[in-house]
């Protein structure tokens, strides 16, 4: 059971590594995108954030 515990807190931990870069993308991007006043871009962002967020979750909470 102990390594089973370990194995999901290192994918957590990884996942949780990989959405800090994805959210550092995302800020950089949409910053850029105000400056531009790409609001075609901003829809697609959100929309793939929110799908990232769903793959997260799947994975952590399956």
């Amino acid at each position: 059971m102990y390594l089973i515990s370990t194995q999901k807190e290192f994918e957590i931990e990884n996942l949780e590594k990989a959405l800090k870069l994805f959210e550092d993308k995302i800020k950089v991007d949409i910053n850029d995108i105000i400056k531009n006043n790409l609001m075609d871009e901003v829809k697609f962002l959100i929309k793939n954030e929110i799908l990232f967020y769903d793959v997260i979750n799947g994975i952590i909470y399956n």
